[in-house]
């Protein structure tokens, strides 16, 4: 096997490995959800008000449609697809009715006609995107002449406080890699959309106990890394370990989170 067809295997075993664990994460992923809901209320409110009539809108990354439901309340009249590449997910946002139709389908091949969608919205969804420049691409060739793209994601920088407490019990991986603002910024400079508004901002949890945060993630399917490795089995030691070293940073409040988020509103010109 040569370097670009293991290459290529890789790629696609991360894709499955992140629409498995999303999948399998369906049903018990709105009742730990609470960044993924405030993070997507701050990205509607990015819409531009008010807008001209919009027939189609996708909810790409749309994961259990709870923001689907929300946009098609807000667009009554527009087609609302619901686009994931986890199929359990789409298969929940269906029993819930939360969109018009549903497709299952990889953000950087979108099987969709070009100049065809109105509004792409996709919150915390475009961290899994390998090549984001690729998924700009497609946004803007789907897109009709004058339509939005806006996105939220994840940035480098999050979860540091767990990523650092890790770091003083071993040295593997146990918190994923995101890209930086200025990484955002340049791809989407780069791509055919027009930056339209763009802001990060903060957004702090606080538990009371680390093993709170780690079944969090896990519900959310939010452990898969993106380097593909699975991190060491924790023992019983060693979570002692990472417990006394996330207990530096307890506040009054609990023991925090922080992830820094980056919102983009992006435009096709006319």
């Amino acid at each position: 096997m040569d370097t670009s067809t293991r290459a290529m295997s890789s790629y696609c075993q991360h894709k499955q490995a992140v629409a498995q664990r999303f999948s399998a994460a369906a049903t018990t992923y709105d009742r730990v959800a609470h960044l993924q809901r405030e993070v997507g209320t701050d990205l509607i409110g990015l819409l531009p008000r008010p807008i001209a009539a919009a027939p189609w809108v996708l909810d790409l990354g749309a994961g259990t449609g709870y923001f689907s439901k929300k946009i098609k309340a807000m667009y009554p009249q527009s087609t609302l697809v619901a686009v994931d590449l986890a199929q359990g997910m789409l298969q929940y946002a269906a029993q819930q009715q939360c969109a018009d139709a549903y497709l299952c389908a990889d953000m950087e091949q979108i099987p969709l006609r070009t100049a065809s969608v109105d509004i792409i919205f996709s919150s915390l969804a475009v961290q899994w995107s390998l090549n984001f420049a690729q998924t700009l691409n497609e946004c803007a060739r789907i897109l009709r002449p004058g339509g939005y793209f806006l996105f939220s994601s994840v940035l480098e920088g999050s979860l540091y406080e767990l990523k650092n407490s890790w770091a003083q019990v071993d040295d593997a991986q146990h918190v994923n890699h995101f890209r930086t603002a200025s990484a955002y910024t340049q791809l989407c400079q780069a791509s055919p959309l027009a930056i339209q508004h763009l802001h990060t901002q903060e957004y702090v949890y606080f538990y009371d106990h680390l093993r709170q945060l780690r079944h969090e993630l896990k519900q959310l399917g939010a452990n898969h890394l993106h380097a593909g490795r699975r991190p060491h089995l924790a023992a019983k030691d060693r979570l002692q370990r990472l417990q006394a070293a996330y207990d530096t940073y307890r506040r009054p409040q609990g023991l925090p989170a922080t992830w820094h988020i980056i919102h983009l509103l992006l435009r096709k010109p006319s």
